[in-house]
C-alpha cells in the first residue's frame, strides 16, 4: 500500500530536513531518477537544488519541478504548436469580430472595439480553463443571459479552433497532460516517491494531476510547513481538499522557535501575546517612495559593513511597478546589486516607438503628429540633426488633410519664398534651402510609406516592414552614438531592442497567420503592438550574490538574516487584483458553484495575511518595515493593515515604544550626518551643507579636487551666476545679451519688420517670453487636435462671425433699423454646417460626441452674440451699423508712426468696424473668447495692451469714436476707449474710459512711447526676468526662475 501523508507543522519545523535527507540518500545511491521533488515556484527550486547536491558529485538526475514543468515533460513527444497570450488574444479577437459580423454578439457589441477588452476577454477564458471547465460545461451551467451566453460561445469557438488547430496555450498544457494521465497510469513508473513542499494550497490543475498520481503505487509525501495560531481558512481547505483524497494528516512535533517565527505564528492571532520588538525590528517612514528606498539601501550598507553577506539580505514587495522602478534607479545610484533582473518593455524604448511610427504614418494617412514625429526620428533618420529642428518648425505651420494637400501647401510656400530670392531678398535664401529640404524628406517619406501595403497576408506585409528595417543602418548608427555618448547602457538597450524587433514581427507575422489570411496593416498593428507591450529586453542582469528581490509569494521556504518589508501602504499591501466585470462579488457565488476557482475579498484577505506572517518568519536577525507618507499624486497614504496587525501584537503604548523608529523628512536628500553618507554626490551636498553651516571643510575640498572631480568647479560656477543674476544691473545672467554681434544680428532682423501690436505687447509684458517666444522661436509641444485652445475656437468664431455678418448685412441693418424682426434660429443650421467646414479644413475629419458638443457650444456663442449686438444696436439712439470685418493695415500698403526720431511700421488686422448711418465716425472692435483679453485704459498707460490704441491709429483717415471688446462666449460689449464728446453714440455716459480730447491723444502718444521704447529694448539685447505681467501657466516659468508670482523677485 502506497504511503499518503500530509506532514503538518509549525513554521519552520524539522520535517524539510528529514525529506531533503531522504532525497539526498536516493541521490548519494545515484537513484536520482526515481524520485520527484515539487516545488511552488523557481526560486525555491535553485535553494533546493543546491542543498541537495551540496557535497554530492556526479548527481545528474534531479528532478525538482513546479506542476508545470510535470507537465511538460509529461507531454514530451507530443506534436503540437504553442502559442502565447498575444497569440491567444489575436484568436479571440478574430473570433469576435467573426461573431460580430453574424450577429451573435450583441451584448458586448460596443466593448468588442474598445482597447483592452480583447485581453480581459481572454483572461476570463483563461480563468474559466485554469479552473478546468471545458466550454461545453461552461455553457451548460450558466445562467441564460447574454451577459456570460456570450462569453460562452467566445470560449466555444476559441476551444474549437485550438483543438482544430493542434494549438496548445498554457492552460491546454494541463488539459492534455490530464488527458495522458487519465489513459495511461504507467507514466510514473519506477518513480519510488514524490515530496511535495512548502504549497499552502493547489490549483485545480494541480490537484488533478495529484488525483491521476494517487491511481498509482508511487508514495506521495506533502509537508505544509505552515501551522500557527490563527486559523487561516486557505489551509484549512488545503487539509480538508487532501484528507478528501485520501492522505493522512500527520501533525509534526515542533522544534526551539526563533522570535520571527513566534511572531509569524501569533500574527493575525487574537491571543493577547505580546512581543518586545524594539532590538529587532525597524519602522521606516518616509516622505516619499525614493525616500524610502533610499534609506533602505543605507541600511542595506550599513549591514553591509557589518559583515552581512548581501545575498543574506531580502527586500519584498508586492510587485508594484512604480515601487519596482523606483527600486532599480536607488539601487543603480547607490551601486547596490541585486537577484532581480532589470527590464523594460520594448514598447516602451525609443527606436521601437520610431518604428511603430513609421507604421502609423500608413493607417492614419500622414497624419500631420505622425510626421512630426518621422521627421524627428534619429533612428530612421530622413534628415541631419542640424535639420531636424527646422523642418520640425515648417511643418508646425501647415494644417493639411493628405499627403497630396501637404506637398501643394509645400510648393506653394516654396514658390512664394523663391520669388522673394529672385527679386534680390537674400534673407530668405536660408529658408528656401530648408523648404527644398523639407519638401525631399516629405518625397522620402512618402515612397517609403507606399512599400507598405493597406492589405494582404500578414507574411507580406510584415516583409515590407523588415525592408523598411533592414534598409536602415540602425547598427551601425547605434554605435556611432556609443562612440560619441561612451554610454553602454543605451547602446545595450538599443541593439537588444532592435534583435528583439525582428524577432517580434516574425513573430506577428507567424501568429497574425494562424487568424487571417489576409490583414488590414491597421489590424497587423495592433497585434504587432499587443506582441510588443507582452515582451520586455534586460537592462541589466541579476546578480546572485546581490540582495534578494522577493514577492510575499517567493519568499517562502527560504532563510534570511535580514527581510525588509517596504511599500507597507494600504492599496500597495496587501495588493488584490482589481474585480474585472466578469469576475465581481453579485456573480461570485454562481461562478463558484459551476466550478470556478474564483477568492471573495474575504479570501483573498486570508490568503495575503498568511503570506505576510510566512514573510515575517523568514527573519533570522533584524527586520525592517517601511512605508511612504505621500503619493506621487499628493494624496496622504494610509499604512498598510498588516502593518497594524504587526504593532499591536508588540509591547508597549506608543509606536516608538514597540519599534525602533526611523522617521525621515525632505532634508533627508542633504545628509548633515556624514555617517548618513552613501554615495559621492551626497558627500559633496553635505560638505556643502557644513560648509554653508559656517563649518571649515578646505580639507575634504581638496581631496575632491585631488580625485580630479570637476563637480566643484561646476558649483562655483552656479554660484557666481546667482550672485550676478541677482545684483540690480543688467547682466548675461538676468537677461541681457551683451554680445555685439548677437546684438547686431537681432537689429539686423528687427530693421526692416512690421511690428504687431501682439509682438509688442509681449515684450511689454514680459521680455523673456518675448525672446523665447520671438527671437528664439521656442515652441512648445504639439497639442492634439482633441484639445482644441482659445486660439481654435477664437479662429472659428472670428470666420463664421465674418461671413454670417456679410451674408445678412441688409436684413441685420434692417432689424436694427427696427423694419423687420430677423429670426435667427433661421441661420443655425448656417452656422452649424460654417463650423463643420471649418474643422474638416483643419484637418478634422470626424465628428464624435465631443466635437458635436463643441460645435453645438460654438453654434449658441454665435447666435446669442449676434442677437444681443443686433438688439444693442436697435435700442440706440444713433444707428450704428457692422460696416467692414477682418480689416487689415500695413500688409499691403506701408503703415507708419510716427516715434520723433524714426518712423515704425506696423500691421494687423481689426475684426470689425462699424459705422454711424448719418455720419462717417467709426467704432473699432476686438473680439474675445473671454473675459482675460478685455483691457482697461490703465493697461494700456502702463504698456501692457496697445491693441485697440494701435488699431485706432491705423484708421487715421477715419473718424474712429470709440474702441471695445467683444467677449463672444458671454455677449458681452465692453467699450473701453470712448471719446466724450461721442458717448452717446455708443449709448456709454459713464464709468471709467470716457476720455477728453487732451487723455485720447495723451493716451495715443503714451502707446507711441511704449511702442519706441520696447524696439529699442529689442535692439538694444534687454531681455530681462522682470515681467509686469507674469502668468502662472507661462510655459517658461520653469526655467527662468522668476518668483514674482508671489511679489517678490
Amino acid at each position: 500500500m502506497a504511503s499518503r501523508i500530509v506532514f503538518y507543522g509549525s513554521i519552520n519545523n524539522a520535517k524539510r530536513e528529514e525529506l531533503i535527507k531522504q532525497a539526498r540518500e536516493y541521490l548519494i545511491a545515484n537513484k536520482g531518477d526515481k524520485f520527484y521533488y515539487i516545488l511552488p515556484n523557481g526560486k525555491l527550486i535553485q535553494h533546493y537544488r543546491k542543498k541537495l547536491l551540496e557535497g554530492i558529485k556526479g548527481a545528474f538526475d534531479l528532478n525538482v519541478f513546479t506542476f508545470d514543468d510535470v507537465v511538460k515533460s509529461l507531454l514530451k513527444g507530443e506534436s503540437y504548436t504553442p502559442i502565447d497570450s498575444e497569440t491567444k488574444e489575436a484568436v479571440i479577437s478574430m473570433i469576435m469580430d467573426e461573431l460580430c459580423n453574424d450577429g451573435l454578439i450583441k451584448y458586448y457589441r460596443d466593448l468588442v472595439p474598445m482597447e483592452g477588452f480583447v485581453k480581459g476577454v481572454s483572461g476570463i477564458i483563461g480563468e474559466i480553463r485554469r479552473s478546468l471547465i471545458t466550454a461545453e460545461r461552461f455553457n451548460e451551467e450558466i445562467p441564460d443571459s447574454p451577459f456570460f451566453k456570450e462569453i460562452g460561445l467566445v470560449y466555444e469557438k476559441y476551444e474549437t479552433f485550438l483543438r482544430k488547430n493542434n494549438l496548445m496555450d498554457k492552460e491546454e498544457y494541463f488539459f492534455r497532460a490530464i488527458e495522458l494521465l487519465k489513459g495511461n497510469n504507467n507514466l510514473f513508473d519506477g518513480i519510488d516517491f514524490i515530496i511535495i513542499d512548502e504549497f499552502f494550497d493547489f490549483r485545480p490543475q494541480e490537484l488533478e494531476i495529484l488525483k491521476e498520481i494517487l491511481k498509482t503505487d508511487t508514495d506521495v509525501y506533502i509537508n505544509i510547513p505552515y501551522k500557527t495560531e490563527k486559523q487561516y481558512g486557505t489551509i484549512e481547505n488545503t487539509l480538508n481538499v487532501l484528507a478528501n483524497l485520501g492522505f493522512e494528516i500527520v501533525q509534526v512535533e515542533e522544534k526551539e522557535k526563533s522570535f520571527f517565527d513566534e511572531i509569524g505564528e501569533n500574527i493575525f492571532s487574537y491571543n493577547d501575546s505580546l512581543f518586545s520588538g524594539n532590538d529587532y525590528i525597524k519602522l521606516i517612514k518616509a516622505p516619499n517612495k525614493y525616500l524610502e528606498l533610499k534609506r533602505i539601501a543605507q541600511e542595506i550598507k550599513i549591514l553591509a559593513n557589518t559583515g552581512i553577506d548581501l545575498e543574506d539580505i531580502a527586500l519584498v514587495s508586492s510587485s508594484s511597478e512604480e515601487y519596482l522602478t523606483t527600486m532599480f534607479r536607488v539601487f543603480k545610484e547607490e551601486k547596490i546589486p541585486c537577484s532581480l533582473n532589470e527590464e523594460q518593455r520594448l514598447i516602451d524604448i525609443p527606436i521601437v516607438k520610431e518604428f511603430l511610427n513609421i507604421i502609423q504614418l500608413k493607417i492614419k494617412n500622414y497624419d500631420k503628429s505622425n510626421m512630426i514625429k518621422r521627421i524627428k526620428s534619429s533612428y530612421f533618420s530622413v534628415c541631419s540633426d542640424i535639420e531636424r529642428d527646422k523642418y520640425e518648425y515648417i511643418f508646425y505651420g501647415f494644417n493639411y488633410g493628405n499627403i497630396e494637400e501637404l506637398k501643394s501647401m509645400l510648393n506653394n510656400k516654396k514658390m512664394k519664398v523663391s520669388s522673394f530670392v529672385s527679386n534680390g531678398k537674400e534673407e530668405y535664401a536660408d529658408e528656401l534651402n530648408i523648404l527644398e529640404g523639407v519638401e525631399k524628406a516629405v518625397e522620402n517619406i512618402e515612397n517609403e510609406i507606399e512599400k507598405i501595403p493597406k492589405s494582404g497576408t500578414p507574411k507580406d506585409i510584415v516583409s515590407s516592414l523588415v525592408h523598411i528595417l533592414d534598409s536602415y543602418d540602425v547598427s551601425g548608427k547605434l554605435m556611432g552614438i556609443y562612440k560619441i555618448t561612451n554610454d553602454y547602457d543605451m547602446f545595450y538597450r538599443d541593439v537588444s531592442a532592435l534583435e528583439r524587433l525582428h524577432e517580434i514581427l516574425n513573430k506577428a507575422a507567424n501568429g497574425a497567420s494562424l487568424t487571417h489570411d489576409e490583414i488590414e496593416i491597421g489590424d497587423l498593428y495592433n497585434i504587432l503592438k499587443n506582441y510588443l507591450d507582452g515582451e520586455s529586453i534586460v537592462l541589466a542582469l541579476g546578480n546572485e550574490k546581490g540582495v534578494n528581490i522577493l514577492t510575499p509569494n517567493t519568499i517562502r521556504g527560504l532563510k534570511y538574516k535580514v527581510v525588509f518589508i517596504f511599500g507597507l501602504i494600504q492599496g500597495e499591501y496587501p495588493r488584490f487584483n482589481g474585480e474585472s466585470f466578469f469576475f465581481k462579488e453579485d456573480t461570485f457565488s454562481l461562478l463558484k458553484d459551476i466550478g470556478m476557482d474564483i477568492s471573495n475579498y474575504e479570501e483573498k484577505l486570508d490568503k495575503e495575511s498568511l503570506l505576510f506572517a510566512i514573510a515575517i518568519s523568514r527573519c533570522e536577525e533584524y527586520l525592517y518595515l517601511s512605508y511612504s507618507e505621500n503619493s506621487l499624486d499628493g494624496e496622504i497614504n494610509i499604512p498598510s493593515m498588516f502593518l497594524d496587525e504587526l504593532l499591536s501584537i508588540l509591547e508597549g503604548g506608543k509606536v516608538e515604544d514597540k519599534v525602533h523608529c526611523i522617521e525621515l523628512d525632505m532634508d533627508y536628500l542633504i545628509k548633515d550626518e556624514i555617517k548618513e553618507v552613501t554615495t559621492r554626490q551626497e558627500l559633496i551636498r553635505n560638505l556643502l551643507y557644513r560648509y554653508y553651516q559656517g563649518e571649515d571643510c578646505t580639507e575634504y575640498f581638496q581631496m575632491l579636487n585631488g580625485l580630479g572631480e570637476n563637480i566643484l568647479h561646476e558649483i562655483n560656477e552656479r554660484i557666481q551666476c546667482e550672485v550676478y543674476r541677482n545684483k540690480d544691473e543688467l547682466s548675461e545672467y538676468s537677461g541681457y545679451i551683451g554680445d555685439e554681434n548677437v546684438r547686431n544680428d537681432i537689429y539686423n532682423g528687427q530693421k526692416d519688420l512690421k511690428f504687431s501690436a501682439t509682438y509688442l505687447e509681449t515684450y511689454g509684458k514680459c521680455h523673456y517670453k518675448f525672446l523665447m517666444d520671438y527671437i528664439l522661436k521656442i515652441d512648445g509641444i504639439e497639442r492634439n487636435l482633441e484639445e482644441f485652445s482659445p486660439l481654435d475656437k477664437g479662429n472659428i468664431y472670428h470666420r463664421v462671425l465674418k461671413e454670417i455678418y456679410k451674408k445678412h448685412k441688409y436684413d441685420f441693418k434692417q432689424h436694427i433699423l427696427g423694419d423687420i424682426d430677423f429670426n435667427f434660429q433661421s441661420i443655425q443650421e448656417d452656422v452649424v454646417l460654417k463650423i463643420k467646414n471649418i474643422l474638416n479644413e483643419n484637418g478634422i475629419e470626424k465628428i464624435n460626441k465631443l466635437w458635436e458638443l463643441r460645435i453645438g457650444n460654438m453654434a449658441n456663442n454665435i447666435l446669442n452674440l449676434m442677437k444681443a449686438d443686433l438688439e444693442r444696436l436697435r435700442r440706440n439712439k444713433v444707428k450704428v451699423f457692422p460696416y467692414d470685418f477682418e480689416v487689415e493695415f500695413g500688409y499691403e500698403d506701408d503703415f507708419y508712426i510716427d516715434l520723433g526720431d524714426k518712423k515704425v511700421k506696423l500691421a494687423g488686422k481689426i475684426d470689425r468696424i462699424d459705422k454711424t448711418l448719418e455720419e462717417d465716425k467709426f467704432v473699432v472692435y476686438d473680439y474675445k473668447t473671454s473675459s482675460y483679453g478685455v483691457k482697461k485704459v490703465k493697461d494700456m498707460i502702463e504698456g501692457t495692451s496697445l491693441q485697440l490704441p494701435i488699431y485706432i491709429m491705423a484708421q487715421d483717415k477715419k473718424e474712429v469714436i470709440a474702441g471695445c471688446y467683444i467677449n463672444i462666449s458671454k455677449s458681452e460689449f465692453s467699450f473701453e476707449l470712448v471719446k466724450d464728446e461721442e458717448k452717446e453714440v455708443v449709448n456709454k455716459t459713464r464709468g471709467n474710459g470716457i476720455l477728453s480730447k487732451e487723455e485720447w491723444d495723451g493716451l495715443m502718444d503714451k502707446v507711441k512711447e511704449w511702442v519706441k521704447e520696447y524696439i529699442t529694448g529689442i535692439c538694444h539685447g534687454d531681455f530681462s526676468v522682470a515681467p509686469k505681467v507674469c502668468n502662472e501657466y507661462c510655459r517658461y516659468k520653469d526655467i527662468c526662475r522668476y518668483n514674482g508670482r508671489q511679489g517678490v523677485k
